[in-house]
């Protein structure tokens, strides 16, 4: 006999800093997708989707975004 699947699923949302931390929790499979403004601690500030203006910007840049440790 086939085993139900579970209610309740594990989740994991990841940084949008590209930090490598990340959030575990669970919810309900017959909720809607997820997506969260947390706190990150590892690059100490908000997390927040980009906007639009934003990655446009940074599509048209000829220098690196990241160069020698500090965010240009």
């Amino acid at each position: 006999m086939a085993k139900k699947k579970s209610r309740i699923i594990n989740v994991r949302l990841i940084s949008m800093a590209m930090t490598g931390f990340f959030y575990n929790f669970k919810r309900p499979r017959t909720a809607n997708p997820m997506g969260m403004l947390k706190y990150d601690p590892i690059g100490k500030f908000d997390l927040q989707p980009p906007t639009l203006s934003l990655l446009l910007h940074l599509l048209h840049r000829r220098e690196p975004i990241i160069g020698d440790g500090k965010i240009k």
